[in-house]
């Protein structure tokens, strides 16, 4: 049913051979539902987007982004941070978390992960962790 509505009719009729020259860019129904996630965020992906929009820590930060297959609650691509809020559903996905984080940390990307209380009730600790890791990546490419 998920597939059906994110992945558009002409799509899923497309044989492997001509769906072969979409893989090198996001897949339209992984960007259709990251728009989908962007619309509908939960409260505390809400609550952090708003302090870390619109360059507010200095540096560009997109929300619900498709990067490498993989769809990122916010994602600083000038330095290759991925920050993730896991709430509930993330407590029956560890093996698949842990994976997904093998693979980011194979491409460079650093995972940062909070849980939704963290963001909630310590949300200035949370902006703080994520600066400190911004000014450290923003120091080692500097030194590179």
């Amino acid at each position: 049913m998920l597939l059906a509505r994110f992945f558009p009719r002409r799509h899923r009729s497309m044989t492997a051979r001509k769906f072969r020259c979409l893989r090198s860019k996001a897949k339209p129904w992984k960007k259709a539902f990251a728009s989908h996630l962007r619309r509908n965020m939960t409260w505390p992906e809400k609550l952090l987007w708003e302090r870390i929009r619109d360059n507010q820590l200095g540096v560009s930060c997109q929300a619900q982004s498709v990067v490498r297959g993989w769809i990122l609650d916010f994602w600083i691509p000038k330095l290759k941070i991925c920050i993730e809020i896991d709430g509930p559903s993330h407590l029956s996905r560890r093996a698949y978390d842990r994976k997904r984080d093998a693979a980011m940390k194979k491409r460079d990307i650093i995972t940062m992960r909070f849980k939704n209380e963290e963001v909630i009730c310590n949300r200035n600790a949370v902006l703080s962790l994520i600066l400190a890791c911004i000014r450290q990546r923003t120091k080692s490419r500097e030194d590179k």
